[in-house]
């Protein structure tokens, strides 16, 4: 009889967001658009992409604090920590993406 395989668990990290990452970020923001469009009203702008006027505000306002996740090594996601309201975590947007589900 085989023992199970020992599933072995990926190195995920957390990393504060550079201006000069931006693209990035657009474009995960992007998926995250998608995904919300099917319970939200959202339209398509005629570039065909959703887009998000406050990508900018990350890097001039205090508060904004985007973050990029890396789980072994490949991009993950992204996580926007929120000013906390009561009774959340204060994360206004984090990204899922199927890959990396167990």
């Amino acid at each position: 009889m085989m023992e199970p395989a020992e599933k072995r668990s990926a190195q995920i990290e957390v990393i504060p967001a550079r201006p000069e990452q931006e693209p990035i970020l657009a474009n995960l923001l992007e998926l995250y658009a998608h995904d919300f469009s099917e319970f939200h009203d959202l339209e398509l702008g005629p570039d065909g992409r959703f887009g998000y006027l406050g990508l900018p505000l990350y890097w001039s306002e205090s508060g904004r604090h985007p973050f990029l996740v890396w789980v072994g090594g490949k991009l993950a996601g992204l996580i926007s920590p929120g000013t906390p309201r009561p009774k959340t975590l204060g994360l206004s947007r984090v990204s899922n993406f199927d890959d990396f589900q167990p």
